[in-house]
């Protein structure tokens, strides 16, 4: 959770992508097409900062739940936005390390 924190601060979508697993599936969105919505996300916005509470981690053989209580406050020019959130992830263990494949 806190290298997907860090890479939301920093706008790097290539990062946050390397944390999704290529069998993403979720709301109708394949990996690809999550990765490019989370881009262009990115791209909107000068600033984005993400703080979230410890997360709460449930493991069951090799897949995972967690669930964060979480402030997004994003910024373009004069503008800013604050919102407050829940994720609910669910991660698989890959041969790579544990990856997201739905909730993001």
């Amino acid at each position: 959770m806190a290298e997907r924190q860090q890479a939301l601060h920093d706008r790097a979508a290539d990062r946050i992508g390397a944390l999704i697993s290529p069998s993403y599936q979720d709301k109708g969105l394949s990996a690809q097409a999550k990765i490019a919505e989370i881009s262009n996300t990115l791209a909107a916005w000068d600033t984005i900062d993400m703080q979230g509470d410890p997360p709460v981690i449930s493991i069951t053989g090799d897949t995972a739940s967690v669930k964060q209580r979480y402030r997004l406050r994003v910024k373009k020019r004069d503008k800013e936005v604050s919102m407050d959130g829940e994720a609910d992830l669910r991660l698989r263990r890959e041969t790579n390390g544990w990856k997201i494949v739905s909730g993001l």
